[in-house]
């Protein structure tokens, strides 16, 4: 019988814990359980000694203040390592994973080295609406077409890991340590296994408690998943990342451009307001045309392109403007943190519609 560890990580989950390690204990009879608590005030590491008392099987690591989720899955993660277990898996304590769905796990680590369930696959499905489900939507659909990941779900803790995973992976060197570690780990994962396996799982809103997810680590998160994507130019310089490259020299180049023009109409006694859209529709044709012939060297009849074009441009705009006031309005932050945090996530969804949808390359 495989050896198994199912990791959580807590803070201030008093309301679900006890009966998340009763569920886990029922589905998984065999399995070994560590919690990692970071002194919740909540009282939850008391509640997990208390168990743990009575449940040999349940294993508890406290630590003095709260360090971040992803280093308690790192910890986690070395834990599994370092005491030879067969298969880790790692959850969330808030029951929007199920623990009905870990005898799925562990049947599918039968035969992969990574297993992860997916709100995005067919048959999977999320509680998620409105704004939450968009920022999860998109965080996604950039981790995915920017790392090169080969899944539809990458944000997610619901993972399984093999013994020979483990081993393989340096650990250590997974550098984020919030809500960024999942999409960082799966991009490490990527990087050293095609023995995997994306089953479709309902993800549920919490029991009880509250999100924890702070403007600031949403705002990390952006940081990280730029950081991850230079990586992986610099590593391979793949098509998408010379286009990239491209795309962002034209960009510093038209942004200059831009800017000239604006003064040039200034100085010839042009109005504010028509010398900025004149300096505007300048950039755009500039723009479209360096992407056209030097990065893209595209084929397409150049009408239904320049349409292509100015659409991205406008969806571009009215993307940057919904995520500027959706960091403003819902999580706080100053406006040029916000625009900052905004063009992180538009930039890399301009190039991808500029990629794949505006501009049709030869063959």
């Amino acid at each position: 019988m495989k050896k198994i560890l199912v990791f959580t990580a807590t803070y201030n989950e008093s309301g679900n814990i006890d009966r998340l390690i009763k569920n886990i204990a029922l589905f998984l009879p065999s399995a070994d359980m560590l919690v990692v608590d970071d002194n919740s005030p909540d009282g939850t590491g008391k509640i997990l000694d208390t168990i743990a008392s009575s449940m040999p099987q349940l294993h508890v690591l406290h630590r003095n203040k709260k360090l971040g989720l992803g280093t308690a899955h790192k910890l986690g993660m070395k834990y599994a390592r370092d005491n030879d277990y067969d298969v880790l898996i790692t959850m969330d304590s808030d029951f929007s994973h199920n623990p009905s769905y870990l005898p799925k796990i562990a049947q599918l680590m039968d035969k992969n080295d990574f297993v992860t369930g997916s709100r995005y696959i067919t048959g999977g499905r999320s509680d998620y609406d409105g704004y939450r489900k968009f920022v999860s939507f998109s965080a996604n659909l950039l981790a995915r077409n920017l790392l090169g990941i080969p899944f539809k779900e990458c944000t997610t803790s619901f993972r399984g890991f093999s013994k020979r995973l483990l081993k393989m992976m340096d650990i250590d060197s997974i550098r984020s340590d919030g809500y960024s570690f999942f999409f960082e780990s799966i991009f490490l994962v990527s990087r050293l296994t095609d023995n995997v396996s994306e089953f479709p799982i309902y993800f549920e809103n919490r029991a009880s408690g509250t999100s924890k997810i702070s403007r600031t680590e949403i705002a990390k998160s952006c940081i990280n998943l730029m950081r991850l994507f230079a990586d992986r130019l610099t590593s391979a310089a793949g098509n998408n990342s010379r286009h990239f490259i491209k795309y962002a020299l034209i960009g510093i180049l038209n942004t200059a451009v831009s800017y000239m023009t604006y003064s040039l109409f200034l100085i010839l006694g042009t109005s504010y307001p028509a010398a900025l859209i004149l300096s505007y529709i300048v950039g755009i044709v500039h723009s479209y045309a360096w992407n056209r012939l030097w990065n893209f060297k595209s084929i397409s009849s150049l009408i239904p392109e320049t349409a292509r074009f100015i659409t991205a441009y406008v969806i571009s705009f009215f993307l940057n403007l919904l995520m500027l006031r959706s960091f403003i309005e819902v999580h706080g932050m100053q406006p040029f943190i916000a625009q900052a945090t905004a063009i992180i996530f538009t930039v890399p969804a301009t190039f991808l519609m500029m990629r794949y949808w505006v501009f049709k390359r030869p063959k």
